[in-house]
Protein backbone atom coordinates (compact mmCIF):
# COMPACT_ATOMS: atom_id res chain seq x y z
CA UNK A 1 0.00 0.00 0.00
CA UNK A 2 1.74 3.39 -1.08
CA UNK A 3 1.26 6.52 0.86
CA UNK A 4 -1.26 8.29 -0.47
CA UNK A 5 -3.65 5.34 -0.27
CA UNK A 6 -2.93 4.56 3.44
CA UNK A 7 -3.49 8.37 3.94
CA UNK A 8 -6.82 8.21 2.23
CA UNK A 9 -8.07 5.16 4.67
CA UNK A 10 -6.76 6.91 7.78
CA UNK A 11 -8.70 9.74 6.98
CA UNK A 12 -12.24 7.72 5.91
CA UNK A 13 -11.18 5.60 9.43
CA UNK A 14 -11.48 9.42 11.36
CA UNK A 15 -14.81 10.17 10.32
CA UNK A 16 -16.76 9.62 13.06
CA UNK A 17 -19.01 7.56 11.71
CA UNK A 18 -16.55 4.95 11.24
CA UNK A 19 -14.01 5.59 13.68
CA UNK A 20 -16.87 4.69 16.85
CA UNK A 21 -17.62 1.47 15.71
CA UNK A 22 -14.22 0.17 14.74
CA UNK A 23 -13.07 1.58 18.21
CA UNK A 24 -15.39 -0.44 20.03
CA UNK A 25 -14.79 -3.77 18.04
CA UNK A 26 -10.85 -3.20 18.30
CA UNK A 27 -11.37 -2.40 22.14
CA UNK A 28 -14.05 -5.67 22.32
CA UNK A 29 -11.36 -8.01 20.62
CA UNK A 30 -8.64 -6.55 23.32
CA UNK A 31 -10.99 -7.84 25.68
CA UNK A 32 -11.58 -10.84 24.40
CA UNK A 33 -7.72 -11.19 24.14
CA UNK A 34 -7.24 -10.48 27.72
CA UNK A 35 -10.15 -12.87 29.00
CA UNK A 36 -8.01 -15.94 27.29
CA UNK A 37 -4.88 -15.19 28.98
CA UNK A 38 -7.34 -15.23 32.43
CA UNK A 39 -7.82 -11.66 33.19
CA UNK A 40 -11.41 -10.48 34.06
CA UNK A 41 -12.32 -7.56 35.15
CA UNK A 42 -13.21 -6.70 38.98
CA UNK A 43 -15.04 -3.10 38.07
CA UNK A 44 -15.02 -1.52 35.15
CA UNK A 45 -15.26 2.04 33.29
CA UNK A 46 -15.34 4.00 30.51
CA UNK A 47 -14.12 7.48 29.01
CA UNK A 48 -16.85 8.63 26.63
CA UNK A 49 -17.13 6.33 23.57
CA UNK A 50 -15.38 3.88 25.92
CA UNK A 51 -18.25 3.34 27.96
CA UNK A 52 -19.83 0.85 25.73
CA UNK A 53 -17.01 -1.07 25.80
CA UNK A 54 -16.91 -1.28 29.17
CA UNK A 55 -21.12 -2.03 29.33
CA UNK A 56 -19.66 -5.33 27.08
CA UNK A 57 -16.96 -5.69 29.07
CA UNK A 58 -19.27 -5.85 32.38
CA UNK A 59 -21.44 -7.89 30.67
CA UNK A 60 -24.31 -6.10 30.11
CA UNK A 61 -24.01 -5.46 26.10
CA UNK A 62 -22.93 -8.48 24.16
CA UNK A 63 -20.19 -7.56 21.31
CA UNK A 64 -22.19 -7.40 18.14
CA UNK A 65 -24.86 -5.06 20.24
CA UNK A 66 -22.09 -3.28 21.18
CA UNK A 67 -20.88 -2.70 18.50
CA UNK A 68 -24.06 -1.68 16.57
CA UNK A 69 -24.83 1.00 19.22
CA UNK A 70 -21.23 2.18 18.69
CA UNK A 71 -22.38 2.43 14.77
CA UNK A 72 -25.62 4.27 15.60
CA UNK A 73 -23.73 6.57 17.98
CA UNK A 74 -21.00 7.66 15.28
CA UNK A 75 -23.77 7.98 12.37
CA UNK A 76 -26.14 10.26 14.76
CA UNK A 77 -22.89 12.04 15.27
CA UNK A 78 -21.85 12.82 11.18
CA UNK A 79 -25.82 13.44 10.48
CA UNK A 80 -25.09 16.67 12.25
CA UNK A 81 -24.70 19.47 9.53
CA UNK A 82 -24.18 22.83 11.72
CA UNK A 83 -22.54 25.60 9.94
CA UNK A 84 -19.81 24.95 12.73
CA UNK A 85 -19.27 21.33 14.50
CA UNK A 86 -17.36 22.85 17.45
CA UNK A 87 -13.78 22.02 18.65
CA UNK A 88 -12.18 20.51 21.82
CA UNK A 89 -9.65 21.76 23.95
CA UNK A 90 -7.02 19.79 26.01
CA UNK A 91 -5.95 22.50 28.81
CA UNK A 92 -3.37 21.49 31.43
CA UNK A 93 -5.63 22.76 34.50
CA UNK A 94 -7.97 21.28 37.32
CA UNK A 95 -11.69 22.36 35.87
CA UNK A 96 -11.41 25.39 38.61
CA UNK A 97 -8.72 26.99 36.94
CA UNK A 98 -10.56 26.63 33.59
CA UNK A 99 -14.01 27.57 34.80
CA UNK A 100 -12.09 30.76 35.96
CA UNK A 101 -11.56 31.62 32.67
CA UNK A 102 -14.49 31.15 31.21
CA UNK A 103 -16.89 34.54 30.60
CA UNK A 104 -21.06 33.94 31.18
CA UNK A 105 -21.26 34.43 27.48
CA UNK A 106 -18.63 32.08 26.54
CA UNK A 107 -19.64 29.02 23.97
CA UNK A 108 -17.80 27.18 26.00
CA UNK A 109 -18.35 24.00 28.41
CA UNK A 110 -16.57 22.16 30.64
CA UNK A 111 -16.36 18.63 28.66
CA UNK A 112 -14.05 16.21 30.28
CA UNK A 113 -13.05 16.50 33.89
CA UNK A 114 -9.98 14.14 33.37
CA UNK A 115 -8.00 14.47 35.72
CA UNK A 116 -6.62 17.22 38.68
CA UNK A 117 -3.99 18.86 35.77
CA UNK A 118 -6.43 18.04 32.43
CA UNK A 119 -9.83 19.54 31.54
CA UNK A 120 -11.20 19.35 28.31
CA UNK A 121 -13.46 21.80 27.29
CA UNK A 122 -15.92 21.73 24.12
CA UNK A 123 -17.74 24.62 22.15
CA UNK A 124 -17.38 26.81 19.53
CA UNK A 125 -14.54 27.35 16.98
CA UNK A 126 -14.15 30.85 17.25
CA UNK A 127 -14.68 30.38 21.45
CA UNK A 128 -12.42 27.71 21.52
CA UNK A 129 -9.54 29.29 19.76
CA UNK A 130 -9.96 32.93 22.05
CA UNK A 131 -9.82 30.64 24.91
CA UNK A 132 -6.60 28.46 23.38
CA UNK A 133 -4.70 31.93 23.23
CA UNK A 134 -5.82 33.44 26.56
CA UNK A 135 -4.21 29.75 27.88
CA UNK A 136 -1.17 30.78 25.73
CA UNK A 137 -0.78 34.08 27.75
CA UNK A 138 -1.22 33.14 30.69
CA UNK A 139 1.53 29.95 30.16
CA UNK A 140 -1.13 27.32 30.34
CA UNK A 141 -0.53 24.46 27.89
CA UNK A 142 -3.53 23.96 25.49
CA UNK A 143 -3.76 22.61 22.56
CA UNK A 144 -6.75 21.29 20.15
CA UNK A 145 -8.21 18.25 19.76
CA UNK A 146 -8.63 16.34 16.65
CA UNK A 147 -12.17 15.53 16.61
CA UNK A 148 -15.18 15.94 14.49
CA UNK A 149 -17.06 17.59 16.30
CA UNK A 150 -17.84 19.51 20.15
CA UNK A 151 -18.62 16.57 21.86
CA UNK A 152 -19.94 16.26 25.37
CA UNK A 153 -21.54 20.00 24.82
CA UNK A 154 -24.81 20.90 24.14
CA UNK A 155 -23.92 20.99 20.41
CA UNK A 156 -24.41 17.46 20.07
CA UNK A 157 -27.60 17.55 21.76
CA UNK A 158 -29.73 16.97 18.87
CA UNK A 159 -27.38 13.92 18.15
CA UNK A 160 -27.70 12.32 21.61
CA UNK A 161 -31.77 12.71 20.65
CA UNK A 162 -31.07 11.23 17.48
CA UNK A 163 -29.11 8.26 19.64
CA UNK A 164 -31.96 7.55 22.19
CA UNK A 165 -34.77 6.96 19.01
CA UNK A 166 -32.47 5.24 16.83
CA UNK A 167 -31.14 2.60 19.65
CA UNK A 168 -33.26 -0.20 19.72
CA UNK A 169 -34.39 -1.86 23.09
CA UNK A 170 -31.17 -2.90 24.79
CA UNK A 171 -30.36 -6.20 27.00
CA UNK A 172 -30.63 -5.59 30.62
CA UNK A 173 -28.66 -7.98 32.16
CA UNK A 174 -26.49 -8.45 35.58
CA UNK A 175 -23.14 -7.01 35.25
CA UNK A 176 -20.33 -9.46 36.32
CA UNK A 177 -18.11 -6.99 37.67
CA UNK A 178 -18.72 -3.25 39.34
CA UNK A 179 -19.42 -0.80 36.74
CA UNK A 180 -18.84 2.89 37.53
CA UNK A 181 -20.56 5.34 35.28
CA UNK A 182 -17.87 8.12 34.35
CA UNK A 183 -21.46 10.14 33.45
CA UNK A 184 -21.90 11.00 37.18
CA UNK A 185 -18.23 9.32 38.77
CA UNK A 186 -20.71 6.90 40.73
CA UNK A 187 -21.71 3.13 40.35
CA UNK A 188 -24.53 2.54 37.58
CA UNK A 189 -27.58 2.70 38.53
CA UNK A 190 -30.09 0.02 38.52
CA UNK A 191 -32.47 2.29 36.73
CA UNK A 192 -29.39 3.11 34.48
CA UNK A 193 -28.78 -0.86 33.72
CA UNK A 194 -32.61 -0.95 32.85
CA UNK A 195 -32.68 1.54 30.29
CA UNK A 196 -29.21 1.50 28.55
CA UNK A 197 -30.16 3.12 25.08
CA UNK A 198 -31.63 6.15 27.60
CA UNK A 199 -28.39 6.40 29.74
CA UNK A 200 -26.17 5.84 26.52
CA UNK A 201 -28.19 9.01 24.85
CA UNK A 202 -27.58 11.50 27.91
CA UNK A 203 -24.01 10.08 28.20
CA UNK A 204 -23.57 11.19 24.77
CA UNK A 205 -24.27 15.11 25.51
CA UNK A 206 -22.91 15.15 29.16
CA UNK A 207 -19.80 15.94 30.67
CA UNK A 208 -17.24 13.07 31.37
CA UNK A 209 -16.89 12.89 35.28
CA UNK A 210 -13.19 10.74 34.70
CA UNK A 211 -11.58 12.06 37.58
CA UNK A 212 -14.26 10.85 40.16
CA UNK A 213 -14.96 7.62 38.43
CA UNK A 214 -11.47 6.52 38.84
CA UNK A 215 -11.33 7.84 42.37
CA UNK A 216 -14.79 5.65 43.16
CA UNK A 217 -13.46 2.59 41.20
CA UNK A 218 -10.01 2.74 43.57
CA UNK A 219 -12.33 2.62 46.43
CA UNK A 220 -12.65 -1.07 45.48
CA UNK A 221 -9.10 -1.84 45.24
CA UNK A 222 -8.69 -2.88 41.57
CA UNK A 223 -5.24 -4.89 42.13
CA UNK A 224 -4.80 -3.84 38.42
CA UNK A 225 -5.26 -1.16 36.06
CA UNK A 226 -5.59 -1.86 32.10
CA UNK A 227 -6.68 0.33 29.36
CA UNK A 228 -8.17 -0.92 26.71
CA UNK A 229 -8.19 0.89 23.69
CA UNK A 230 -6.48 3.38 21.34
CA UNK A 231 -3.47 4.87 22.90
CA UNK A 232 -2.32 5.17 26.84
CA UNK A 233 -3.74 8.47 27.29
CA UNK A 234 -6.27 7.53 30.07
CA UNK A 235 -3.40 5.38 31.59
CA UNK A 236 -1.51 8.57 31.98
CA UNK A 237 -4.40 10.41 33.26
CA UNK A 238 -4.77 7.58 36.00
CA UNK A 239 -1.42 8.74 37.12
CA UNK A 240 -2.23 12.19 37.45
CA UNK A 241 -4.90 11.19 39.84
CA UNK A 242 -3.62 8.60 41.81
CA UNK A 243 -0.35 8.89 41.68
CA UNK A 244 2.32 7.20 39.14
CA UNK A 245 2.53 4.21 41.30
CA UNK A 246 -1.23 3.05 40.69
CA UNK A 247 -0.93 3.68 37.11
Amino acid sequence: VDDALAAVWEAELRETAVAQPAIVAASIATLRALERVGLRPTVVLGHSLGEISALCAAGLLDAAVAVRAAAIRGRAMADLAPADPGAMLAISAPASEVEALLGPDDDIVVANRNSPRQTVVSGGSAAVESLASRCQARGTPARRLATSHAFHSPRVSAAAASLGERLPPLPSASPRCAVISTMTGEPLTEADRLSLGLYLARQARAPVQFEAAIRRAHDLAPALWVEVGPGGALTALIGEILGPAAA
